[in-house]
């Protein structure tokens, strides 16, 4: 018996054990991995530290936001990158880091990505209007300051770091703020526990919707919590019913996008580029029909295809 344990592949263990070593790898070995990687960048440029105790983020140095910038890179690859592509790769045995996104995704299926993430704005605008405006009970205001206060404060330093009017920034915005953060939390999240939880929990839409709220928390921010819960479980649900890791990557990397051209001018990250207008509600109907038409599709598609899904790509389902 103790032989056949030993045996045992991280693909064959229970999903407890997947999780437990899941989080083990993302959190110490990702955290050691970034530490090892970040030392190199505080003798390479000369960064103050003390900006950040004041608050001072105008007396930001060139070397200082190219510290950071060099941080939430390394932040993204030894957090996410590199823990969700050894994972992946254990759970659904895949041999190479090629075979990740072995299935590539039809233009058509891409284009109606794109569009459901058209279709999610207004849904997604007014949540973040009615989530913006939310307050604790008194005996929480402390706290409420306080969760205002730092997102006041990433919402500063990621303007320093991204607010800029050359076309080169915003190429280099795209890979910090879209590139990395849609492919590593896309293999964490979806690739990796979305996979667990729903075996775990002997429920796919349950598992879908515990690994959404996972993601919207992970973030820290409190007053977008809402909107971007909403955008997980439909990030979850398109790969639940493509199976195809490729499918919530382009809806993460369009929804990063379309906030980058908005550091051209300069605006506060994090802000709606516009308020919603309560006139505008009468878009959710038409929006939240052709968005269900696309979750349709592919829930069509997954039927048809179900004999034909390869091993790596299939969604843990029991």
């Amino acid at each position: 018996m103790s032989d056949t344990h030993i045996k045992l592949s991280f693909s064959e263990r229970s999903p407890g054990y997947q999780l437990i070593a899941s989080l083990f790898v993302v959190m110490v070995l990702g955290t050691v991995i970034m530490v090892l990687t970040v030392i190199p960048g505080l003798f390479i440029f000369d960064f103050d530290s003390t900006i950040f105790v004041s608050g001072n983020y105008e007396a930001l140095k060139k070397d200082d936001i190219n510290f950071l910038r060099y941080l939430l890179i390394s932040q993204d690859i030894c957090i996410f990158i590199i823990p969700g592509i050894y994972l992946f790769r254990k759970m659904n045995k895949v041999i190479s880091i090629r075979n990740v996104f072995n299935t590539r995704p039809l233009l058509r299926e891409a284009g109606l990505v794109i569009l459901l993430l058209f279709c999610l704005s207004p849904l997604i605008g007014l949540t973040s209007q009615l989530n913006s405006a939310m307050h604790f009970p008194d005996w929480l205001s402390g706290m409420e300051n306080w969760m205002t206060e730092k997102e006041n404060d990433a919402d500063n330093v990621f303007n320093f770091l991204a607010a800029s009017k050359t076309f080169s920034a915003m190429i280099f915005n795209l890979l910090l703020i879209a590139v990395l953060p849609a492919i590593g939390e896309e293999i964490i999240f979806r690739g990796v526990f979305q996979n667990i939880f729903q075996r775990l929990l002997r429920n796919d839409h349950l598992g879908i919707l515990v690994t959404a709220t996972l993601f919207s928390a992970i973030h820290l921010q409190f007053f977008g919590f809402i909107p971007r819960l909403i955008l997980g479980l439909a990030l979850g649900y398109l790969y639940y019913y493509s199976g195809n890791l490729w499918m919530p990557v382009i809806a993460h990397f369009v929804n990063n996008a379309l906030a980058v051209p908005y550091f051209l001018g300069g605006e506060k990250f994090g802000a709606q580029p516009e308020t919603f207008q309560w006139s505008q509600i009468i878009l959710l109907p038409i929006s939240i029909y052709f968005g269900a038409k696309i979750f349709l599709y592919f829930r069509n598609k997954s039927k048809e295809a179900s004999l034909l899904k390869t091993d790596f790509l299939k969604p843990g389902i029991d």
